[in-house]
């Protein structure tokens, strides 16, 4: 197939169907999980100084602590959406993502026609990459604007390198490496992914940029030129960061709970990684039981590398590696495509698949937003070959058969995306699909928990608190709040032996203490109950209720001078109201001195 206007039209007009057929309802969709915070109430949007996003980390002025994320270009677009409309409107939102991706695919089908690969393939790979149904959670959640962004900017600089300078035989233009230059500098702004690309772009040269005979002084100093908008990028957008965060190097912290990966060491966690990189693999390949989170222990932890999916991963980790290598061993000009493809998976996927450092979400789909670029491109360099194949062998019919049933897939892929895509509608659609799908994620259930409590329909909370521990009976916070609630229902007992586990889990949980004492002392064990609400304070000065709840036990047991100095603490800490009882205590105190 050549490139001509009839194939620029089916590209486009394939690209805008396939993105209205998938993406369309997204119109309708509410802000859902964190992009509420991000995006409708978050302070820094609504007052859209650009100065003070670029010198703010991401989470400015909301309710995350996340302070090491630095994503100016992704918070200053929901400033610009802001100022347009005048307000934050979550269809708008999704419209732009929409449009996002689109680009993205465009952008994608002319780098890997500058790579040299045939239009039929170069369709199959943006095609594919319009309509994959593991890409739904980039688009149709808000908060993968992120990932949209430094996908479509790092294409862009992909794509001026190969004008800046020779290259298959033309030569380009100097200027192209400085629009390169811009367009990594919005890259890195958009989300921290980005710093693979200038990796990609030394493989890109390496694979692409004809060697030529030019050497010595001239040719050094044109390599150097060719790159300094590259290096500026970079100086300029970590010196911004540094400002932001107040860290050179600042890594995000990552909690137990979001990346089951903190809690591991030596075989299990190598194990548990690859096993990652496998199910993506699985999930590219059959995208069905797709999820919103994967929190808590929605992630299997592997013991062994001796097992299935550790196996799978390391194979494939070591099938992408050979391709990346395979030119460098001798292949013949074949190579080279495999070779960049395999680069595009491979390393984005460095940075976000904790093979180096861990990530804040473990796994989650959206991390490989951008790796799939690379994935889809191996996909469109397989539909070329066997495309010639079948074509040589069976001839125009047989083509024509084979062109039918891909224009079949990618429009089932779309219907697919279509349909998953409909859990990002609103926060009760999201949680439901993530509990069907993922019942050991924690977020659908302090989400289903709390609407639960708000209602008073305390006896449904406590068996959602019985199901979410079947899945993670190693989460204290879940123990704690599930003995508060049966405290709160008179069932004593249970309360005490669901607090005792809470301590059990986790020694250090000072609230879990307190809220032992206070159930200990309800139910007349008053030496314990003391202990444990003295333990509490021990690990937690700050926890108001136990200094008064051990106030009232001492003044009840006439040790006022210790009573008083309870109360005392309880006043410095904000509760006026005892007041009265500290006077009370420090009286008595005196006049039985």
């Amino acid at each position: 197939m050549r490139e001509t206007p009839r194939t620029w039209g089916i590209l486009l007009g394939g690209v805008l169907l396939l993105c209205v057929v998938a993406y369309g309802p997204s119109a309708r969709f509410q802000y859902v999980q964190d992009s509420y915070h991000a995006v409708k109430i978050n302070p820094v949007v609504e007052r859209g100084s650009v100065v003070e996003i670029f010198t703010s980390d991401f989470w400015k002025d909301t309710i995350s602590n996340a302070r090491t994320l630095y994503r100016p270009l992704t918070v200053w677009s929901f400033a610009l959406e802001r100022g347009v409309g005048g307000e934050s409107d979550s269809g708008v939102s999704h419209v732009v993502n929409v449009l996002l991706h689109g680009l993205a695919a465009l952008l994608l089908f002319l780098l890997t026609r500058r790579y040299g690969m045939q239009v039929g393939g170069a369709l199959v790979t943006a095609l594919l990459f319009t309509t994959h149904p593991l890409l739904m959670q980039g688009v149709a959640n808000v908060m993968g604007r992120s990932d949209l962004l430094a996908l479509v900017f790092s294409l862009c600089a992909l794509l001026a390198w190969t004008y800046a300078g020779a290259w298959r035989d033309a030569d380009g233009s100097r200027l192209a490496a400085g629009l390169g230059g811009v367009a990594a500098f919005l890259a890195f702004c958009s989300k921290e992914i980005a710093v693979a690309l200038p990796l990609l772009l030394v493989a890109q040269e390496a694979l692409f940029r004809p060697r030529g005979r030019a050497r010595g002084v001239a040719f050094l100093l044109g390599r150097v030129g060719l790159f300094a908008p590259l290096a500026i990028a970079a100086a300029l957008y970590m010196a911004l960061r540094t400002v932001a965060i107040g860290e050179l190097a600042g890594l995000q912290r990552v909690a137990a709970e979001d990346n089951v990966l903190v809690t591991l060491d030596g075989v299990p966690r190598v194990a548990t990684t690859l096993a990652m990189l496998a199910r993506y693999a699985m999930l590219l390949v059959r995208p069905v039981g797709l999820s919103g989170d994967y929190s808590g222990s929605a992630f299997a932890v592997q013991p062994a590398l001796f097992a299935l999916l550790p196996l799978v991963g390391l194979a494939l980790l070591t099938g992408l590696s050979f391709l990346v290598l395979r030119p460098l061993l001798g292949a013949r000009e074949g190579g080279k495509r495999p070779a960049m493809a395999a680069c595009l998976f491979l390393v984005p996927y460095l940075v976000v698949g904790n093979l180096i450092v861990l990530n804040g979400a473990g796994f989650a789909e959206r991390l490989v937003y951008v790796p799939a670029a690379g994935f889809c491109m191996l996909v469109g360099l397989a539909w070329t070959a066997l495309y010639e194949r079948v074509a040589s062998a069976g001839g125009r019919t047989a083509a024509l058969a084979l062109v039918l049933l891909c224009a079949l897939g990618l429009g089932g892929a779309a219907l697919h995306a279509r349909q998953v895509s409909r859990m990002w509608r609103d926060s009760e659609s999201f949680f439901t699909r993530t509990l069907e799908t993922t019942p050991g994620s924690l977020r659908p259930y302090i989400f289903f928990i709390g609407r639960h409590t708000e209602r008073g329909e305390l006896d449904a909370a406590l068996r959602l608190y019985d199901r979410a521990l079947e899945h993670t009976p190693g989460h204290a916070d879940f123990w704690m709040e599930r003995g508060m609630l049966l405290g709160r229902r008179g069932r004593l007992a249970e309360a005490e032996e669901s607090l005792r586990r809470a301590v059990e889990v986790n020694d250090e949980l000072g609230a879990a203490h307190m809220y032992l004492g206070i159930v200990l002392q309800r139910r007349g064990e008053l030496q314990e109950a003391e202990r444990e609400l003295r333990d509490s304070l021990a690990l937690d000065p700050t926890l108001v209720e136990a200094a008064v709840q051990l106030g009232h036990m001492l003044y009840a047991g006439g040790r006022f001078e210790e009573a008083a100095h309870f109360y005392r603490g309880a006043v410095e800490l904000g509760r006026d109201d005892v007041s009265p009882l500290l006077r009370a205590a420090e009286r008595r105190a005196r006049a039985g001195s």
